[in-house]
């Protein structure tokens, strides 16, 4: 999306995107959800960033944390579940169903403890 032209023009801050005031933020997957939580659930917290001009930043940070929450716990749960090289090469499918079970797991987590906390 492109920047509107008065930068300080608070009505469209959330038609920015990613882009607001000459930098890039990434937001991702996580971010977008904690933005639609913070919309739906959260609305003056919502609009406590929105007006100090910190949302992008909050769901940069969101984003960050959840998506290194999200890392750990794949690894952490795959090394418990004892869910290896040798199984994916020995039995693919029950590697792949494995996997997407945790996968799902650390989903569920990384939105209770991070995104709609």
């Amino acid at each position: 999306m492109k920047i509107a032209e008065n930068k300080t023009d608070l009505r469209n801050i959330s038609e920015w995107g990613e882009t607001a005031i000459g930098r890039r933020y990434n937001i991702g997957m996580w971010g977008e959800r904690r933005r639609e939580h913070l919309k739906n659930h959260r609305k003056a917290l919502y609009n406590h960033y929105q007006m100090n001009m910190t949302l992008l930043q909050h769901l940069e940070d969101t984003q960050l944390q959840a998506q290194q929450l999200y890392e750990t716990l794949i690894k952490q749960l795959a090394e418990k579940g004892n869910i290896t090289e040798q199984l994916k090469a020995k039995n693919q499918m029950e590697w792949i169903r494995r996997m997407n079970n945790i996968r799902q797991r650390a989903t569920e987590i990384v939105n209770r403890e991070v995104v709609f906390k």
